[in-house]
């Protein structure tokens, strides 16, 4: 597909029968699209890097070009290959909304290894009756700050992420991965891209997280994916909520697309189980791309 093409396209709106006809060969146009501008970005590299997920071995992004791989609990493949491409052997990494602290988890227990700092902005305790963390993530964050073996500073800021005093406090260019799962409102996941887009350093990785819309948007909204339904215990801990609708968060779709547009580039999504014959997958997709 023909970059005028996709620019020519009407901004939000397209049947649902052409759509749906169109919107596999849509993404496929996309990931080929990011694949030649990230091998470009590395053509001087002399051979590509192969890493182990698992018991198989794939080639960096291909990754998240499979339904079974493309989840963003495999960001840890993405953050190796953009620290080995700067030729650096560990990096900071910025995670805006710590909820419960399973992503933070998962992450640490995962490539832990390889962050020298990692930094979450986490405002529940400014919201909260109680004035404190939420039990769940304040525990994850005790494990890992004393866990001896452990190599990582752990960083938690009880604040917004768009407190201007945080976010002078960061370098530009400082992180090789901001991960934004914080403010889910159009106004609020937009304004995390623009504060902290230049935050993360040429090469390195800008994702966030419910990147898709209700079935009703997604039939609608063009290239959305669509949140899918609940299942249990998978996405949510309440069997009456199994095979109902999930809550969906289109206000974050819109403001990464718009932000991308203004920006002059694409972004790539986790599949996260969708693929043939599942539209819905199993978790909500994370947008994600390389900074040029």
């Amino acid at each position: 597909m023909k970059f005028e093409k996709l620019n020519s396209l009407p901004p939000k709106l397209v049947s649902q029968g052409s759509r749906k006809a169109s919107a596999r060969w849509q993404i496929l146009a996309f990931v080929c699209i990011w694949i030649l501008v990230f091998l470009r970005q590395n053509s001087k590299a002399n051979k590509t890097a192969t890493y182990t997920i698992g018991e198989q071995q794939l080639k960096g992004i291909e990754i998240f070009l499979k339904p079974e791989t493309s989840t963003r609990h495999n960001f840890g493949v993405l953050f190796e290959r953009v620290l080995h491409d700067a030729q650096k052997k560990k990096g900071n990494f910025l995670e805006i909304g710590g909820g419960s602290g399973s992503f933070f988890d998962h992450n640490m227990a995962t490539f832990g290894h390889m962050i020298q700092n990692y930094v979450i902005i986490e405002p529940y305790s400014l919201i909260s009756e109680t004035k404190e963390r939420l039990p769940a993530f304040a525990e994850k964050v005790y494990k890992w700050r004393n866990n001896s073996s452990s190599p990582t500073s752990v960083t938690v800021h009880d604040e917004f992420s768009t407190n201007l005093e945080l976010i002078k406090s960061f370098p530009d260019e400082y992180f090789d991965f901001v991960y934004i799962d914080g403010d889910h409102s159009y106004k609020g996941a937009k304004s995390d891209l623009i504060n902290y887009f230049r935050k993360v350093r040429s090469g390195g990785v800008i994702a966030g997280h419910d990147y898709c819309c209700n079935r009703k948007e997604y039939e609608s909204t063009i290239h959305a994916p669509w949140c899918g339904k609940y299942i249990y215990p998978v996405s949510t801990s309440k069997k009456e909520k199994h095979g109902k609708d999930k809550v969906a968060f289109c206000g974050i779709f819109l403001g990464a697309e718009e932000f991308a547009k203004e920006n002059n580039f694409y972004w790539l999504y986790t599949l996260e189980g969708r693929g043939e014959g599942n539209a819905a997958g199993d978790n909500n997709p994370s947008y994600f791309t390389i900074k040029l």
